[in-house]
């Protein structure tokens, strides 16, 4: 009997953590080499200068740094693995004329205390991250080429009613008011 619970204890164990470990799988976590404290998780997304706007009603750090700086030339999100009191996502800023990139967290303190945040990194742009930056902003400022449209279809000439072939219908005459 007690052969019997060992076994099946060890096959549950093995069989969540094989679960487990699948799930982990599907999403991306990482640590850099700048942050090794911050686990990434999934791909960063841009973010709109009103969304930054936005975050920075929340992030008192975030919000100082726009007034003194101006606004960047590409902001994005990063979820991260959420460690007390921080939020699960850091908002990144990019200044490319200044190779600076600055990362705002939201600690989750208190309600009384809404607009707590700080800043968590600053620091040189990363190379690839910078032609990756480089690219998607001159997408943004390249015009989007028009569209292809197919040439109007030309109905060919006709060729006139030969005298043989009865003149075409006309309409009935309108009815006269005598």
């Amino acid at each position: 009997m007690t052969h019997r619970r060992l076994f099946v204890l060890a096959t549950v164990v093995l069989l969540s953590a094989a679960t487990g470990h699948r799930c982990i799988g599907e999403v991306r976590r990482e640590r850099t080499e700048k942050r090794p404290t911050v686990t990434e998780i999934g791909e960063p997304y841009s973010i709109s200068m009103a969304t930054l706007q936005r975050e920075a009603e929340n992030i008192s750090d975030l919000r100082d740094f726009l007034i003194r700086n101006g606004y960047p030339d590409y902001a994005e999100v990063q979820e991260v693995a959420p460690q007390w009191p921080w939020e699960s996502y850091e908002v990144r800023l990019y200044y490319m004329h200044w190779n600076l990139e600055v990362d705002f967290g939201h600690v989750l303190f208190s309600t009384a205390m809404a607009d707590l945040g700080v800043e968590k990194f600053q620091g040189e742009i990363a190379p690839e991250k910078r032609h990756e930056i480089d690219v998607i902003l001159q997408a943004r400022q390249t015009p989007p080429e028009p569209p292809t449209a197919e040439p109007p279809a030309v109905a060919p000439p006709m060729a006139p009613a030969s005298a043989s072939e009865p003149a075409a219908a006309s309409p009935p005459p309108a009815p006269s008011s005598l």
